[in-house]
């Protein structure tokens, strides 16, 4: 049978009482001993301090203190009260007077009388409403302290359970803040029972104050106790969560195959651990990441199946060493995307690669420029160096002369992009035959600069310009 909290509670209560009452008579009992120990206990703080202490002053000091300890001294008189007690004595000579007076004065007299008590009655009113409800509360408290033990025995197994060793660090704190509460309640119910009077007011008042510190107390402690309740009740959830999802028939191999879910998966672990002390939400937070990563491995295992796709037609095609070095690093850069469950950057890789093998499939034929309003070629101009450079404007064209963008990295940005229209460098007198033959005839009579293969990569540029030359692609 399970013990309760009240019975626990009850039982130590009674024994606080029996070793607070020995501990008393042991003081009185062996006075000069005590005496010693307050005496050395000055010594040693003083000494602490580095304040320094005659001996003989602080013996007499403490025997001094203990020779007044026990006796009474009467405090400072209230003029009042003598005055009253002077009145009492001398009433043979006044009281008639003052009644004869009365009687004048009587009306008047009586609606005082009768206001001063009925104020007086309503402040004893008030001050029983307040220990009535001090007492009321005291035991609605125990109630839910009570609620909230048994719910944390309960709690207890479950983490027992489930080997949530912070589960069961935070019920144990729980239990102890509960106990702690229970005994800020047990000391208000055993107040005196007040029945308030004028001649107990002032008590009555003193008590009510001390079940009001007691019942706010009790408050303060019960919502620890029941925020950590509350928080191992999440936990417990979140745990059975992580342990549902790691559980699963293909979580091991799938975490082998990305290890991006296995960290998740170890993040996971780590912040259950330690939910005690960082808290239930980072461990929550933790937990939807890794569901949220195992999710992705269902959409990257199908991207995963396009980019084995594309690597298969690349292969196909039998590109040179050359352009198969440009594949591998796309190929690479998805699947690392890919293991690292990064579906945004995964999917931007295979539309490059989508793009890539278009243009690979496609035969090209390179040629400048000839159209209205559109440059055939650009002169550059460097002020730093005072230097020149000179390119002709180039697009390339597919079999039924559609203009097909083309990868161009460019000289002065550094930067790989599809562009339909980018210039090439030739050098000073090939670009002044072009200039001169469009300002001739409104023409560029000789238009070819190269041509790309089908199955093929690489831009193969004629005699005009260098094999490999610079490129630009603004102007």
């Amino acid at each position: 049978m399970a013990v309760t909290l009240t019975e626990q509670m009850g039982a130590m209560s009674l024994i606080d009482d029996m070793r607070h009452k020995q501990m008393l008579v042991q003081e009185h009992l062996n006075l000069p001993e005590r005496r010693r120990e307050v005496a050395q206990r000055i010594r040693d703080y003083y000494a602490s301090k580095s304040i320094e202490t005659d001996t003989d002053m602080v013996d007499k000091g403490v025997a001094d203190y203990f020779s007044k300890r026990l006796t009474y001294e009467a405090g400072a008189g209230n003029k009042f009260k003598e005055l009253i007690a002077g009145a009492y004595v001398t009433r043979n000579k006044w009281l008639s007077k003052v009644i004869i007076g009365a009687i004048v004065l009587g009306g008047t007299a009586t609606v005082m009388v009768k206001s001063i008590d009925y104020m007086d009655n309503q402040k004893t009113v008030i001050i029983q409403a307040h220990a009535d409800q001090n007492m009321a509360l005291a035991k609605q408290l125990m109630a839910s302290i009570q609620t909230q033990y048994d719910k944390a025995q309960e709690l207890e197994k479950k983490s027992k359970a489930a080997n949530l060793m912070p589960g069961m660090r935070m019920i144990d704190a729980a239990t102890q803040t509960l106990l702690d509460a229970s005994s800020y309640t047990k000391n208000v119910l055993k107040l005196p029972a007040v029945h308030v009077t004028k001649q107990t007011r002032d008590d009555d008042v003193n008590t009510n104050k001390l079940a009001a510190d007691g019942v706010k107390q009790t408050g303060v402690e019960l919502g620890k106790a029941t925020t950590l309740i509350q928080s191992v009740e999440s936990l417990l959830a979140i745990n059975k969560e992580y342990v549902d999802t790691v559980t699963a028939g293909d979580f091991a191999t799938k975490q082998e195959k990305y290890p991006q879910l296995k960290n998740a998966s170890a993040e996971a672990s780590k912040a259950i651990d330690t939910a005690d002390t960082t808290g239930v939400q980072p461990a929550n937070k933790a937990v939807n990441q890794l569901v949220e990563a195992i999710a992705g491995v269902g959409k990257v295992d199908a991207l995963s199946e396009r980019e084995a796709r594309f690597e298969s037609q690349f292969k196909s095609m039998n590109l040179s060493s050359e352009d198969s070095s440009i594949v591998s690093v796309k190929t690479t850069r998805v699947k690392n995307s890919i293991s690292n469950l990064d579906i945004v950057g995964a999917e931007a890789g295979l539309g490059d690669l989508d793009k890539t093998l278009q243009f690979a499939k496609t035969p090209l034929k390179l040629n400048i420029v000839d159209r209205a309003n559109a440059k055939s070629g650009v002169e550059r101009k460097y002020n730093d160096s005072g230097g020149k450079s000179w390119f002709l404007v180039v697009e390339a064209t597919d079999p039924s002369g559609n203009v097909v963008p083309v990868p161009v990295k460019s000289l002065e940005s550094g930067r790989e992009s599809y562009a339909s229209m980018f210039g090439v460098r030739v050098s000073q007198d090939e670009y002044n035959k072009v200039k001169a033959n469009k300002k001739a005839n409104g023409h560029v009579d000789n238009r070819a600069m190269g041509e790309k293969s089908a199955n093929s990569l690489t831009l193969k540029f004629n005699q005009r310009t260098a094999a490999k030359p610079d490129m630009i692609t603004e102007w």
